[in-house]
């Protein structure tokens, strides 16, 4: 990002109604977070013309593109999947990231595809993250992958703490733990998401001083929030919202301890617009802005976008 390295930046996720948002409501960004995945379509490995360009995808986010620093926040390596890493995808990341001066990227720590011999493309989606169990043959798996990722795209390498529906018990280690082992091990940062955290508080207890607390907050170069609902009795990171009160409180004590981090980022999903409105969305980046400015965390000076 060429901002002043001291400062934290505030940004939003792309989506496809973004564009609009920013349109009916400029706001004040300091970089946008992307899904580059989102940006083409894969026909799976091996395919002899694997990745293609969505065109009417690539047009709505070139202004945006050309305006704002990029981070790169993937959804599709599945890091824990007892296949082997996909190069393939990670080579076309790493052009993608370098083609937009992508700082670092970002994926998710667990898995969501199995192998699948009876599939076109050889795997098949779980329908849901799941989570990898927090012990060493975890910590032994992930270790070589991640300074593979770190080789071939070139950049910092964050894993982002997931959202966990389905708990495993009697771990080995905590997750926390787990994300200093591998920073130690492998050189991989953290993405912070505080809603993701959130979620876990609500429907299993989750203490939340004691993961920030055992978490090397100096690993965290970026933060998530976002708003959530409740679904079949669970509260959900649906993304549907406006961040929640608690998340905001998070933030505030938990930024002005992170000494590396750079951005925080907003993630709403486009089915929220109707339900929440165009203008109180794009005013939460004045929201996080004020939350971070009172908690003393020095703040970019940003760009005021519309598309």
């Amino acid at each position: 990002m060429s901002r002043d390295a001291s400062t934290v930046g505030v940004g939003l996720l792309f989506n496809p109604v973004v564009p609009a948002v920013l349109d009916a409501c400029p706001a004040d960004l300091d970089h946008l977070a992307v899904i580059p995945e989102a940006l083409w379509v894969d026909d799976g490995p091996g395919s002899p013309r694997r990745f293609a360009e969505i065109t009417q995808t690539a047009l709505s986010i070139a202004p945006l593109l050309d305006r704002l620093p990029v981070v790169a926040h993937g959804i599709s390596l599945s890091i824990g999947s007892a296949m082997p890493l996909d190069d393939e995808h990670l080579h076309q990341m790493a052009a993608w990231c370098d083609q937009h001066a992508v700082p670092w990227y970002s994926e998710h720590l667990g898995f969501f595809a199995v192998a699948d011999a009876a599939s076109r493309v050889g795997r098949r989606h779980t329908g849901l993250g799941l989570p990898l169990a927090c012990d060493r043959e975890t910590l032994d798996l992930l270790v070589p992958r991640i300074r593979r990722i770190r080789r071939i795209t070139g950049r910092p390498f964050l894993l982002e703490n997931g959202v966990n529906y389905t708990p495993i018990v009697d771990q080995e280690m905590s997750e926390p733990a787990l994300l200093n082992r591998l920073a130690t091990h492998a050189g991989s940062e953290v993405l912070l998401d505080l809603h993701n955290l959130y979620v876990e508080s609500v429907n299993h207890g989750l203490d939340l001083d004691d993961y920030v607390g055992e978490l090397d907050l100096g690993l965290v170069r970026e933060i998530h929030v976002a708003g959530g609902m409740r679904l079949a009795g669970m509260y959900t990171d649906s993304h549907s919202g406006l961040v929640p009160d608690a998340v905001r409180q998070l933030l505030a004590a938990v930024a002005p301890r992170c000494a590396n981090l750079a951005a925080v980022t907003f993630e709403f999903h486009e089915s929220s617009v109707l339900a929440v409105g165009l203008a109180p969305l794009a005013e939460e980046i004045d929201r996080l802005r004020a939350v971070l400015r009172a908690a003393g965390v020095r703040v970019t000076e940003a760009i005021r976008v519309a598309c």
